[in-house]
């Protein structure tokens, strides 16, 4: 069965990649809770290096996005923390899946619709045993990426520089004055990232226009608590 887990964490990932965080380190000399002002006037730099301190210390957090995955249209939206757990849903062509993870154990619960777009051939097969329950998937499936904010936001050091960044303007993004910081590489492909201006310097929303797969994250609810818990066992049925 082929399904759409690797993909949504390969592209929650290459999503943080095009801030171009590599390089800046972890010890920014930036005013980490500086004033409106000073922090949107500083270089692209020093908000980046402000930026990787302040996300490197997050426990938790909401990502909701739309996103192009081999010409599938994908919507996230998923609250997850640092210790695995998470819980949302997934939409690939219309169709919709829960998602729940414990931090040991995943469950996903979906549509046909959903089926038929992410295991194809093997899409009625599931159907006709899962029916309206829950799967368990084994231990190694790739909801472990999805589901671990730690890899998530270890990509903030793994990614490439080379991108020039320049700083654009403040706006407001879900009711916090944010600064525009963009990105283009040499092939004109651009991303976009907003941070917050004041408090922690956190990573408000991210646009990505590069290549085939264009995509836009929001990430809210930054340190609170992800109550995902397990359903009740008569609505599960062990896949794998």
């Amino acid at each position: 069965m082929r399904t759409p887990n690797k993909a949504v964490a390969l592209v929650a990932l290459a999503a943080l990649a095009p801030f171009g965080l590599a390089g800046c380190g972890d010890d920014s000399d930036g005013d980490s809770e500086g004033g409106s002002k000073s922090f949107a006037d500083q270089s692209a730099e020093e908000i980046k290096d402000a930026t990787i301190k302040d996300m490197q210390d997050v426990s938790s957090l909401t990502m909701t996005g739309n996103f192009t995955n081999d010409g599938q249209e994908t919507a996230l939206d998923l609250s997850t923390d640092v210790d695995g757990r998470c819980t949302g849903t997934m939409t690939i062509n219309g169709g919709q899946a829960q998602i729940i993870s414990t931090g040991t154990d995943s469950f996903l619960k979906a549509d046909e619709a959903f089926w038929t777009a992410s295991a194809g051939d093997t899409a009625p097969q599931i159907i006709a045993v899962l029916g309206d329950k829950w799967a368990k998937l084994p231990a190694d499936n790739d909801f472990a990426e999805v589901c671990d904010l730690d890899q998530m936001l270890d990509e903030f050091n793994d990614t490439d520089d080379d991108k020039k960044a320049t700083v654009g303007d403040v706006t407001e993004i879900d009711g916090q004055d944010a600064v525009e910081i963009k990105s283009e590489d040499e092939n004109g492909e651009s991303s976009t990232a907003w941070v917050a201006v004041d408090g922690k310097h956190r990573i408000l929303k991210l646009s990505s226009s590069e290549g085939d797969e264009p995509g836009e994250f929001t990430f809210t609810n930054y340190d609170e608590e992800v109550d995902a818990q397990a359903p009740a066992d008569d609505q599960i049925v062990p896949l794998g």
